[in-house]
C-alpha cells in the first residue's frame, strides 16, 4: 500500500508541475553569430544587397531589393542550424521592427530524406510564413503549424503535393527577408531583437517513468511471495 500510495504521489506531483518547455535562442547566441549568412537574388535575377550594420542583438540590417518587376527578388539573412530538431518546437518568437515595408517572409529548410540533397539547396523542403511588421518593437508569435509549403517548391522539385511531411526532425536552417509584397528599388530597414524557439519537452515525463520504474523495481525486491532459485 506504501508503494501505491509513493506512486500515486509521483503522478500527482507530475500533474501539478508546471510544463517543462525546450527553449533554442539563435539570437542573442555567441553560438549561432558566426552561422549567420546574408543572401540576395543579386546575379541571379537582380542586384539586390543586404548589408548587415550589426550582426547581434539587435540585427541591424539594410536591404535593396533591385530586379526587374517580372523577376523574384529576395534578400535577408539567415541561421545554418545543421539539421536541428523541432519536431516539439511549436512557436516562433521573433522580437523585430521595420521600416520601409510591412511584411516579413520567414523561410525554415529542412532536411527530406527522401528528396534532399545536401550539395543543393534548393532541394531543401521549404517551409514558408508571412507576417505583418511594423516601425515599433512587437514580438512576433508564429506558430510552427502555420508554416506551409509553397506550391511551386512541389512544382521545381517534382514532388508530389500528397508527401506533405515538413520534416521539422532535421531543421537545416532558417531565413528572414521582407516578403514579396516589398517595394522595389527603396531602402529598407530591419531590426531584430531576439529569436527565440519555443516547445514542449520530455523531461517532466521522463522523470516520471524512471521514478515509476525504481518503484516497481522496488516493489519486485520486497515481494515476500517471490521465487527463490536455486
Amino acid at each position: 500500500m506504501i508503494l501505491l500510495a509513493l506512486a500515486a504521489f509521483g503522478v500527482l506531483v507530475y500533474r501539478l508541475a508546471p510544463p517543462s518547455r525546450t527553449v533554442i535562442h539563435l539570437t542573442p547566441s555567441l553560438e549561432l553569430q558566426n552561422a549567420m549568412e546574408t543572401f540576395s537574388d543579386s546575379g541571379v535575377t537582380g542586384k539586390s544587397w543586404v548589408h548587415l550594420l550589426h550582426r547581434d542583438s539587435p540585427i541591424d540590417a539594410m536591404l535593396y531589393l533591385d530586379a526587374p518587376a517580372e523577376k523574384d527578388s529576395w534578400a535577408g539573412f539567415g541561421w545554418l542550424l545543421h539539421e536541428s530538431n523541432w519536431s516539439f518546437m511549436d512557436t516562433l518568437y521573433v522580437e523585430a521592427r521595420a521600416e520601409g515595408f510591412d511584411e516579413i517572409q520567414f523561410k525554415i529548410l529542412t532536411f527530406d530524406p527522401d528528396h534532399t540533397n545536401r550539395q543543393d539547396r534548393s532541394t531543401y523542403r521549404q517551409l514558408s510564413k508571412e507576417i505583418p511588421v511594423t516601425r515599433e518593437w512587437q514580438t512576433l508569435q508564429i506558430p510552427t503549424n502555420d508554416f506551409y509549403i509553397p506550391d511551386w517548391w512541389y512544382k521545381q522539385q517534382g514532388v508530389d503535393p500528397k508527401l506533405d511531411s515538413k520534416h521539422l526532425e532535421k531543421v537545416y536552417r532558417l531565413d528572414i527577408q521582407p516578403s514579396d509584397q516589398a517595394p522595389r528599388f527603396v531602402p529598407l530597414h530591419l531590426e531584430i531583437r531576439s529569436v527565440t524557439v519555443v516547445g514542449s519537452s520530455s523531461r517532466n515525463t521522463a522523470i516520471l517513468l524512471g521514478y515509476l520504474f525504481i518503484l516497481m523495481l522496488t516493489t519486485l525486491g520486497t515481494n515476500p511471495h517471490k521465487r527463490v532459485l536455486g
